[in-house]
């Protein structure tokens, strides 16, 4: 399923209001949607910024009923651990 340009401005305008309000970036910026998902009229998506110093993951998750979006972010780690079985 497409995300609708609707449902994509919601998104932006989300995390551009977060970053914003917690004052996270002193500079200019572009966000970019990383991935998403629909499910049953509810959506999640991770957002990224161009800002290179920028760890972090925002994620935003918008339902439809109620109409209610939500933002928060994750701190990438510079060492990561994988797994494999």
């Amino acid at each position: 399923m497409d995300l609708e340009v609707r449902d994509y401005q919601t998104i932006i305008d989300a995390v551009r209001y977060y970053i914003d309000k917690k004052e996270l970036l002193k500079t200019k910026y572009s966000l970019y949607l990383n991935s998403y998902e629909t499910f049953r009229g509810t959506y999640s998506a991770l957002v990224l910024t161009s800002v290179p110093s920028d760890r972090r993951i925002y994620e935003v998750v918008h339902m439809k009923n109620p109409e209610t979006t939500t933002v928060t972010s994750y701190l990438q780690e510079n060492d990561p651990i994988s797994y494999n079985k």
